[in-house]
């Protein structure tokens, strides 16, 4: 409101007119000065963000911001890639190409073991970061205490779902009764301590809230670098534990970090500061939201790992007998290698890009979700070509990394190149799924994950086997089938949201510049007071 000059000679009228009006804003700003003062003390008992944290999600330009929260992922996922390399090259050399086998015939129900520990990390770092962005931050702390309550549940799953079927399970895929030895002495303590690799996710999870990456990435990278180069072999060279000895390794790299990480978190030592008291409390209502969210994400891990399960089932038809069949599996080892280094740095991108973005969001700033996820998009695509090029340019040079016998790189080249040959359009699935979790789109992100990776992985595998039920490295084509469909569902399934968010943006800033125009016109004090000019 203008000041008005009280000297000036007018009517009582105007005058008395003219005190009530610096009455109410007077009033006003001593309530708003109120309300001020209260938020603040609220926040002061609620605990939350701090401004170096919210620098890390909203501070920086949009792609700054990404690449300063991907390091730590990129770290993470890449050293967690290698480490399964790396432990494929132990199993080589101490076991031999049937211990690779045993590993490759395993990879499927470890992946769907870790699948409720990305479930729980994706559940906290999209619904914590969101109810930052709403300034919730004493919910966010009921959030995690509910999380890790979840990972009792988690934990308890993955043992009951795998051990008892295990041994039939081999027995289906056409494995040797020695193959099925060894690949359950490498799974069982996997399962058995499902429950710390939950944890450790779940605390990943809240540490991605906050914008903590790197240290993420520190922490993986020390444990991984300690499980496996000293460890793995320590125990299958030192302590003769043969096989088991990698699968050893994981549950210390996992369990050590992750119980460390949530007595902190229970300390105080973080941004979300839960209370012990928490763990006994009643469910928070957003963690229901929460779980669901992250559904999508159990399912896209759950739908990219059990179709494992029927296609190994084919290879093994394929092959023909035991002998033949540990050939292919060595060389499908290395497509579920080297797929999953690819897929790691745009994990990582998607995971630095996912707590930002949900923020942006929450927060009402749809031009900066936008423009994070056009960068989170061309950065994982430069990456899918280089990983594109080499797979198919060099596919034999890349399988000697895991062995060197003819008969294994007569399977293992070829399939390497028919399954990666364009997966240069991975990318678009997974990060149309992460820009429709941070929209809160859980179920479409769900659906996405469901018909890619399930539905369309089965239908085009049975599809392969049955045009010629004698050719294994010919099967391998339902891999890019299965990349090409994964594009256009994801594309398909997130133009909607974009356009509904394009429109809402764009009325956003019709009803700004409106804002903007009705405060310029007040700038004039007769026509807001109805008054004539003084």
């Amino acid at each position: 409101m203008p000041r008005v000059d009280n000297s000036s000679s007018h009517g009582s009228v105007e005058e008395n007119y003219l005190e009530d009006i610096r009455d109410k804003n007077e009033s006003q700003d001593n309530a708003n000065t109120l309300k001020v003062f209260e938020s603040e003390e609220s926040e002061e008992h609620k605990g939350g963000l701090n401004e170096e944290e919210i620098y890390r999600l909203a501070g920086r330009p949009p792609l700054i911001t990404i690449l300063h929260l991907m390091i730590g992922p990129v770290i993470s996922q890449v050293t967690g890639a290698l480490y399964g390399i790396v432990n494929s090259i132990w199993i080589s050399h101490g076991i031999g190409e049937v211990g690779l086998s045993a590993v490759a015939t395993e990879v499927t129900l470890e992946g769907i073991g870790r699948s409720f520990g990305y479930f729980l990390m994706v559940s906290a770092s999209t619904k914590i970061s969101q109810l930052f962005g709403q300034g919730r931050h004493k919910e966010a702390t009921q959030v995690v205490a509910d999380l890790l309550r979840c990972t009792l549940i988690c934990g308890a799953i993955v043992p009951l779902a795998i051990l008892p079927a295990h041994n039939e399970l081999c027995k289906w895929f056409g494995a040797s009764e020695l193959t099925t030895k060894l690949g359950y002495e490498y799974i069982m303590p996997l399962c058995a301590c499902s429950v710390l690799t939950c944890i450790n996710l779940a605390c990943q999870g809240f540490l991605q809230a906050e914008g903590r990456t790197m240290l993420i990435g520190l922490i993986d990278l020390t444990s991984v670098a300690v499980a496996c180069g000293g460890l793995c072999p320590l125990f299958m060279y030192g302590f003769k534990t043969g096989i088991n000895a990698a699968s050893i390794s994981i549950v210390f790299a996992d369990g050590v970090p992750g119980i460390v990480l949530m007595i902190l978190y229970f300390k105080g030592k973080f941004g979300i500061k839960p209370k012990w008291n928490q763990l006994l409390k009643p469910f928070s209502k957003e963690t229901f939201p929460a779980l669901l969210i992250g559904l999508s994400q159990l399912i896209s891990n759950l739908a990219s790992n059990i179709p494992g399960i029927p296609i190994r089932n084919l290879i093994g038809l394929s092959s023909g007998d035991s002998y033949h069949y540990d050939l292919a599996m060595s060389g499908f080892n290395v497509i579920c290698r080297y797929t999953q280094f690819a897929a790691a740095v745009i994990i990582a991108i998607t995971t630095g890009y996912l707590a930002p973005a949900s923020y942006a969001h929450a927060a009402g700033d749809d031009a900066r979700y936008l423009s994070l996820s056009f960068h989170a998009g061309w950065l994982a695509f430069v990456w899918s070509i280089l990983t594109t090029i080499f797979s198919v340019s060099i596919p034999r040079q890349i399988s000697m990394i895991f062995g060197n016998g003819e008969e294994y790189l007569a399977y293992a080249g070829p399939m390497l190149r028919n399954g990666t040959c364009i997966d240069f359009l991975r990318w678009v699935q997974f990060n149309a799924q992460a820009m429709l979790q941070a929209l809160q789109f859980g179920g479409r992100a769900m659906v996405v994950s469901f018909l890619s990776n399930f539905a369309a992985f089965l239908g085009f595998a049975y599809l392969y086997y049955y045009t010629d039920k004698h050719n294994v490295i010919r099967l391998m084509w339902l891999y890019p089938s299965v990349v090409a469909f994964g594009f256009v569902t994801g594309s398909a399934l997130l133009v909607k949201p974009l356009w509904n968010l394009y429109e809402q943006s764009k009325k956003s800033e019709e009803e700004k510049k409106e804002a903007d125009s009705a405060s310029s016109e007040d700038s004039t004090p007769s026509e807001i007071q109805g008054l004539p000019e003084l």
